[in-house]
Protein backbone atom coordinates (compact mmCIF):
# COMPACT_ATOMS: atom_id res chain seq x y z
CA UNK A 1 0.00 0.00 0.00
CA UNK A 2 1.23 3.46 -0.79
CA UNK A 3 1.69 6.16 1.82
CA UNK A 4 -1.10 8.20 0.25
CA UNK A 5 -3.49 5.32 1.09
CA UNK A 6 -2.13 4.56 4.58
CA UNK A 7 -2.10 8.14 5.89
CA UNK A 8 -5.86 8.73 5.43
CA UNK A 9 -6.61 5.38 7.09
CA UNK A 10 -4.42 6.37 10.05
CA UNK A 11 -6.23 9.71 10.26
CA UNK A 12 -9.60 7.93 10.15
CA UNK A 13 -8.50 5.61 12.96
CA UNK A 14 -7.41 8.64 15.00
CA UNK A 15 -10.83 10.23 14.42
CA UNK A 16 -12.53 7.02 15.60
CA UNK A 17 -10.36 6.76 18.71
CA UNK A 18 -10.84 10.41 19.63
CA UNK A 19 -14.58 10.20 19.14
CA UNK A 20 -14.73 7.05 21.29
CA UNK A 21 -12.76 8.63 24.11
CA UNK A 22 -13.70 12.29 24.11
CA UNK A 23 -17.16 12.79 22.58
CA UNK A 24 -18.83 12.18 25.95
CA UNK A 25 -16.70 14.78 27.71
CA UNK A 26 -17.00 17.30 24.89
CA UNK A 27 -20.78 16.94 24.68
CA UNK A 28 -21.14 17.28 28.46
CA UNK A 29 -19.01 20.43 28.43
CA UNK A 30 -20.92 21.88 25.46
CA UNK A 31 -24.29 21.20 27.09
CA UNK A 32 -23.16 22.97 30.27
CA UNK A 33 -21.77 25.88 28.24
CA UNK A 34 -24.99 26.24 26.25
CA UNK A 35 -27.00 26.10 29.46
CA UNK A 36 -24.92 28.88 31.03
CA UNK A 37 -24.77 31.11 27.97
CA UNK A 38 -28.23 30.69 26.48
CA UNK A 39 -30.23 29.31 29.42
CA UNK A 40 -31.24 26.39 27.21
CA UNK A 41 -30.90 22.87 28.55
CA UNK A 42 -29.78 20.40 25.90
CA UNK A 43 -29.11 16.77 26.70
CA UNK A 44 -25.51 15.80 26.17
CA UNK A 45 -26.67 12.72 24.22
CA UNK A 46 -28.15 14.90 21.48
CA UNK A 47 -24.86 16.78 21.25
CA UNK A 48 -23.07 13.40 21.10
CA UNK A 49 -25.27 12.46 18.15
CA UNK A 50 -24.34 15.69 16.40
CA UNK A 51 -20.61 15.13 17.05
CA UNK A 52 -20.80 11.54 15.77
CA UNK A 53 -22.50 12.78 12.60
CA UNK A 54 -19.72 15.32 12.09
CA UNK A 55 -17.04 12.65 12.66
CA UNK A 56 -18.82 10.34 10.23
CA UNK A 57 -19.08 13.00 7.53
CA UNK A 58 -15.41 13.93 7.97
CA UNK A 59 -14.61 10.23 7.56
CA UNK A 60 -16.73 10.14 4.41
CA UNK A 61 -14.85 13.11 2.98
CA UNK A 62 -11.54 11.35 3.64
CA UNK A 63 -12.79 8.16 2.00
CA UNK A 64 -14.07 10.02 -1.07
CA UNK A 65 -11.09 12.37 -1.36
CA UNK A 66 -8.45 9.63 -1.23
CA UNK A 67 -10.47 7.08 -3.23
CA UNK A 68 -10.48 4.52 -0.44
CA UNK A 69 -12.78 1.53 -0.48
CA UNK A 70 -16.03 1.88 1.43
CA UNK A 71 -15.00 -1.21 3.39
CA UNK A 72 -12.56 0.92 5.36
CA UNK A 73 -15.51 2.26 7.37
CA UNK A 74 -15.96 -1.26 8.79
CA UNK A 75 -12.41 -1.10 10.11
CA UNK A 76 -13.07 2.34 11.55
CA UNK A 77 -16.27 1.21 13.29
CA UNK A 78 -14.49 -1.84 14.75
CA UNK A 79 -11.75 0.41 16.13
CA UNK A 80 -14.47 2.70 17.47
CA UNK A 81 -16.20 -0.22 19.26
CA UNK A 82 -12.98 -1.48 20.85
CA UNK A 83 -12.03 1.94 22.14
CA UNK A 84 -15.58 2.58 23.34
CA UNK A 85 -15.40 -0.55 25.51
CA UNK A 86 -12.00 0.54 26.80
CA UNK A 87 -13.39 4.00 27.57
CA UNK A 88 -16.31 2.55 29.55
CA UNK A 89 -13.89 0.38 31.51
CA UNK A 90 -11.63 3.38 32.08
CA UNK A 91 -14.60 5.40 33.37
CA UNK A 92 -15.43 2.66 35.86
CA UNK A 93 -11.92 2.57 37.32
CA UNK A 94 -11.70 6.36 37.34
CA UNK A 95 -14.97 6.39 39.27
CA UNK A 96 -13.53 3.89 41.75
CA UNK A 97 -10.54 6.19 42.38
CA UNK A 98 -12.33 9.54 42.48
CA UNK A 99 -16.11 9.70 42.39
CA UNK A 100 -16.17 13.42 41.63
CA UNK A 101 -14.40 12.96 38.30
CA UNK A 102 -17.03 10.62 36.87
CA UNK A 103 -18.12 11.47 33.34
CA UNK A 104 -20.22 9.71 30.73
CA UNK A 105 -21.76 6.36 31.63
CA UNK A 106 -20.62 6.70 35.25
CA UNK A 107 -22.34 10.05 35.70
CA UNK A 108 -25.38 10.17 37.98
CA UNK A 109 -24.61 6.78 39.51
CA UNK A 110 -27.45 5.62 41.76
CA UNK A 111 -27.00 4.99 45.47
CA UNK A 112 -27.00 1.19 45.05
CA UNK A 113 -23.82 1.48 43.00
CA UNK A 114 -22.13 3.56 45.68
CA UNK A 115 -23.17 1.16 48.43
CA UNK A 116 -22.14 -2.00 46.53
CA UNK A 117 -18.57 -0.79 45.90
CA UNK A 118 -17.79 -3.31 43.14
CA UNK A 119 -14.14 -4.30 42.80
CA UNK A 120 -13.91 -5.32 39.13
CA UNK A 121 -15.47 -4.00 35.98
CA UNK A 122 -16.92 -7.41 35.08
CA UNK A 123 -18.59 -7.74 38.49
CA UNK A 124 -20.03 -4.28 38.01
CA UNK A 125 -21.43 -5.15 34.57
CA UNK A 126 -22.94 -8.44 35.76
CA UNK A 127 -24.38 -7.32 39.08
CA UNK A 128 -24.48 -3.54 38.86
CA UNK A 129 -27.67 -1.59 39.08
CA UNK A 130 -26.51 1.21 36.78
CA UNK A 131 -24.89 -0.18 33.64
CA UNK A 132 -25.31 -3.79 32.58
CA UNK A 133 -23.67 -5.65 29.71
CA UNK A 134 -26.79 -5.26 27.58
CA UNK A 135 -26.91 -1.51 28.32
CA UNK A 136 -23.29 -1.13 27.33
CA UNK A 137 -23.76 -3.14 24.12
CA UNK A 138 -26.89 -1.18 23.21
CA UNK A 139 -25.14 2.13 23.88
CA UNK A 140 -22.17 1.16 21.70
CA UNK A 141 -24.52 -0.17 19.00
CA UNK A 142 -26.38 3.15 18.88
CA UNK A 143 -23.11 5.05 18.69
CA UNK A 144 -22.01 2.83 15.80
CA UNK A 145 -25.30 3.50 14.03
CA UNK A 146 -24.66 7.22 14.49
CA UNK A 147 -21.36 6.61 12.71
CA UNK A 148 -22.61 4.39 9.89
CA UNK A 149 -25.97 5.96 8.93
CA UNK A 150 -24.64 9.49 8.22
CA UNK A 151 -21.74 7.93 6.33
CA UNK A 152 -24.06 5.92 4.06
CA UNK A 153 -26.63 8.70 3.64
CA UNK A 154 -23.89 11.24 2.88
CA UNK A 155 -22.30 8.89 0.36
CA UNK A 156 -25.66 8.33 -1.33
CA UNK A 157 -26.36 12.07 -1.51
CA UNK A 158 -22.92 12.79 -2.96
CA UNK A 159 -23.39 10.11 -5.64
CA UNK A 160 -26.87 11.46 -6.41
CA UNK A 161 -25.52 15.00 -6.69
CA UNK A 162 -22.75 13.87 -9.07
CA UNK A 163 -25.28 11.92 -11.15
CA UNK A 164 -27.52 14.98 -11.50
CA UNK A 165 -24.54 17.17 -12.45
CA UNK A 166 -23.37 14.65 -15.06
CA UNK A 167 -26.87 14.51 -16.52
CA UNK A 168 -26.98 18.33 -16.77
CA UNK A 169 -23.56 18.44 -18.41
CA UNK A 170 -24.60 15.74 -20.87
CA UNK A 171 -27.78 17.59 -21.88
CA UNK A 172 -25.79 20.82 -22.31
CA UNK A 173 -23.35 19.01 -24.63
CA UNK A 174 -26.24 17.60 -26.66
CA UNK A 175 -27.83 21.07 -26.92
CA UNK A 176 -24.54 22.58 -28.13
CA UNK A 177 -24.14 19.87 -30.76
CA UNK A 178 -27.63 20.53 -32.12
CA UNK A 179 -26.93 24.24 -32.56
Amino acid sequence: MKLNKILPIVILIIIAVLSAFYVGEISLGLSKLIEKLLNIWIRSYSIQFFLFVIASLVSLLFVRKFNLKKRVIILIVLVFVVFNVLQTRNQFYLYQVNRELSIGDMQNVPECMIEANYETFWEYLNEGCHLTVSDMIRSIFYKCLFWIIPFLVGDYLIRLFHKINRKKAKTELIDRDEV
